[in-house]
């Protein structure tokens, strides 16, 4: 309730300033057009104004729906605009109404408006600044999406296509191979066998579910090394229960793993306990996050959660994410955001302890993605140092090098991740 009142004074706050502008403007022009020709300066500062009412109304029109620190920014120029301009139109009235000889003499009272004028316009400028750059930055935001929304659209319509051409060369894979030394013999075998050739998997999820399986054709998994003949059918469901009021997740797999002739049914039932989206952990990250709250305060009502709450290292949300990966699973858009980022970590990982969540093959993939958006190596060295260990990765989930959907491309350091997978090779020198 908080948050939507702060919301929702937030944008009345910004329409009232509109109002106030134009309202003003409206008093400007008419102690203006009293006089039998008024300064061309007030002219100018006047279509200025003008210009600044219709960004205000575009930004205020394409407002997100939650508290936005960038806007609230610009809302704090726009409130000197007004005391700016109410200051220079009591100034303008009262030389108005205390000169009684007609029109010409009117005029006179304009002498006054100079240094206040000046400081009009230079906030006016401020002002108009801020927001293009808002309505700019909003504007690249949405193209991303859209061209995101678009490769991807392209990507399965290739992917699709590409298997039904591959359908009648996929029987080549089932073949057992003629070499001696791929021979299997027990079902453990196949799993070591299987596991150290890792196959593509797809993900998806929403708020209440999540599916991991493959391409077409559906549920078939073939290894990625061509002397390999191990097949797994299957995939992996996982459905939260908390929309029936159970803090449960299930997680249902059933999968198939064939070679050589030898076939092992794997169907599997676990049932995952999880917290809601609004519990007070992932409530407190969320505004850590938006910088709605100071770290400080932030910080002390986490350890005392972790002191109060026994299972709050392995809480994750109905998605199956722990506190660790909603934290990086985007970059941070500005250094105060990363700042907190990187504290936050320090709590969790350092002082908390928790790995939930940096055990999966995703993890380090996921912070490779910061690449292009924030300083990556800086986040790698900082996980390193709190005692991260990248036992396994997930190449396919691998960032592209200088990928069209970073951020900031020009100007990312490490654009082929020589410098990251050197950092990773210094840290596992001797490790099993």
């Amino acid at each position: 309730m908080a948050e939507a009142f702060g919301i929702a004074a937030g944008a009345v706050g910004f329409v009232s300033l509109l109002g106030q502008i134009t309202s003003g403007i409206n008093k400007l022009r008419d102690i203006t057009s009293s006089a039998e020709a008024a300064p061309d300066d007030m002219q100018s500062v006047m279509r200025e104004l003008d210009f600044l009412v219709h960004v205000m109304q575009e930004a205020n029109d394409k407002a997100p729906l939650r508290v936005d620190p960038a806007l609230q920014h610009c809302q704090t120029n726009c409130a000197q605009v007004v005391k700016d301009l109410d200051a220079l139109n009591k100034i303008l009235e009262a030389g108005s109404k205390s000169n009684a000889k007609g029109k010409v003499s009117r005029i006179v009272a304009f002498r006054h408006w100079k240094n206040n004028v000046e400081s009009l316009r230079r906030d006016i400028q401020g002002a108009k600044l801020n927001l293009i750059m808002l309505l700019t930055y909003r504007h690249s935001i949405q193209l991303d999406e859209a061209s995101l929304a678009e490769r991807l659209s392209t990507s399965i319509a290739q992917a699709l296509s590409q298997d039904r051409n591959q359908t009648g060369s996929e029987r080549q894979w089932l073949t057992p191979s003629t070499r001696s030394s791929q021979s299997l013999s027990l079902p453990t075998q196949i799993d070591d066998l299987y596991l150290k050739h890792k196959i593509r998997l797809q993900r998806t999820s929403r708020y209440f579910w999540a599916l991991e399986y493959t391409l077409p054709p559906i549920f078939r998994q073939t290894c990625d090394r061509k002397s390999c003949n191990v097949v797994k059918y299957g995939g992996t469901f996982r459905f939260a229960l908390s929309q029936l009021g159970i803090q449960r997740a299930a997680i249902i797999q059933l999968y198939i793993v064939t070679t050589s002739g030898r076939y092992s049914l794997r169907p599997i039932i676990d049932f995952e306990r999880i917290v809601p989206y609004t519990s007070p952990g992932f409530v407190i990250l969320w505004k850590l996050r938006n910088l709605m709250i100071s770290f400080e305060k932030g910080r002390e009502q986490l350890v005392h959660l972790h002191r109060t709450d026994s299972t709050f290292p392995n809480h994750v949300d109905p998605s199956g994410k722990s506190y660790i990966e909603n934290l990086l699973m985007a970059p941070a858009r500005s250094p105060v955001e990363r700042e907190y980022r990187y504290k936050l970590l320090e709590l969790f990982m350092g002082e908390f302890e928790i790995t939930r969540g940096t055990e999966t093959s995703t993890f380090l993939s996921q912070c490779a993605h910061w690449i292009g958006e924030a300083p990556h190596l800086e986040l790698l060295e900082i996980l390193l140092g709190l005692g991260f260990s990248a036992a396994e990765i997930d190449i396919h989930d691998w960032p592209e090098p200088c990928s069209p959907d970073w951020f900031a491309p020009d100007i990312a350091e490490d654009p082929f991740f020589i410098e990251y997978l050197q950092l990773l090779c210094k840290d596992n020198q001797g490790k099993n």
